[in-house]
């Protein structure tokens, strides 16, 4: 087996963000990356392994811009957070609500990638603001919530100005 390269991964992040996993068969994948559905299995040996890969992929650029996003930014961080898995197609900003966590090791992935990231997030806000892990905890859940929300209303309605600025004046 050979490592599946950046561009395969994206377009199968995509597919996944977009259809669910018992729902989009190897030959609808093998034909959005025009190959054929044999190539894919010298990538992957099961859809469950492509699944973990890319989630593994979609896990890894969310971190980063997710850690870019806490220490760069503070006046837009909520504006930028809660929209961020929907405007890039990030499979694992949304992966939990869609029903993958039956998957036992889909599940354990999720939860170990969700600690690690709960866990960095939450220092860069207790050094950048003196937080408490609790209210850094509280912050973080707020804006997976919020998030989730977003994507469950479609992606497309704008975020209401009052709830952010609600988060804005509670939090900073």
């Amino acid at each position: 087996m050979t490592t599946a390269n950046s561009t395969m991964l994206d377009t199968i992040e995509s597919l996944f963000f977009d259809t669910a996993f018992s729902d989009l068969s190897m030959d609808e994948i093998a034909n959005a990356l025009d190959i054929k559905k044999a190539s894919l299995y010298y990538h992957f040996p099961s859809k469950e392994r492509m699944f973990l890969d890319v989630l593994n992929h979609s896990y890894q650029k969310y971190y980063c811009a997710m850690l870019d996003i806490f220490t760069t930014s503070e006046s837009d961080l909520v504006e930028r957070v809660i929209p961020y898995g929907a405007q890039h197609k990030n499979l694992f900003s949304v992966v939990s609500q869609k029903g993958y966590c039956k998957i036992d090791a889909v599940k354990t992935s999720i939860s170990g990638y969700q600690s690690e990231l709960r866990t960095d997030l939450g220092n860069i806000l207790a050094n950048r603001h003196g937080w408490k892990p609790e209210r850094s905890q509280l912050f973080l859940v707020l804006l997976e919530s919020l998030a989730k929300e977003y994507c469950l209303q479609g992606c497309t309605e704008d975020m209401d100005p009052a709830i952010v600025q609600e988060i804005h004046r509670l939090f900073f």
